[in-house]
């Protein structure tokens, strides 16, 4: 029957192209934040990107999670619906978690602000893989001889991985 526990990531890049409402006040909320956090790893004012933040001070890499309280109540608005990843039949994927990722950004230019959210879906059931899609159900399905179990079909896609693997 099932193959394996897996867990679902989706990576969603927000930048100055973005378009809807919500990536817009991500993105310029993380931006802000970031202006304001980041000036305890440039007191000097020498350094205007992320990249050369973190190469001169490794403790740096901690505004990826620093940048990330600005954005938390974004992604409560969310209620758990992973963005952009649909099943088979277009009903939305549900995520448990999120990671925020700052790829790149400059704080004299906002244009250059580029983040990434990371969503990682409640555990599921990987059953099959079909061609390039997955059979899958949520593990809270009770797993019994003979039951009906209720499936969908994932099908990965750009920007989006199995993030944990458990054979059973």
């Amino acid at each position: 029957m099932a193959k394996a526990i897996i867990q679902f990531a989706y990576r969603q890049i927000i930048n100055a192209t973005s378009t809807s409402s919500w990536e817009k006040a991500v993105w310029a909320a993380s931006y802000n934040e970031f202006l304001l956090k980041s000036q305890a790893y440039n007191q000097e004012g020498k350094f205007t990107t992320f990249t050369q933040l973190k190469a001169n001070d490794g403790r740096a890499n901690s505004l990826h999670y620093k940048s990330g309280f600005a954005i938390a109540g974004f992604v409560t608005t969310l209620k758990n619906v992973m963005p952009d990843i649909t099943t088979s039949f277009g009903k939305s994927l549900l995520f448990d978690t999120h990671d925020f990722e700052v790829i790149e950004t400059d704080v004299t230019n906002q244009l250059m602000h580029e983040v990434a959210v990371l969503y990682y879906s409640k555990p599921l059931l990987l059953l099959e893989v079909i061609g390039q899609q997955l059979l899958v159900c949520y593990k809270d399905e009770t797993l019994t001889e003979g039951k009906v179990l209720n499936t969908f079909l994932l099908s990965l896609q750009s920007n989006c991985s199995i993030s944990t693997y458990q054979p059973i």
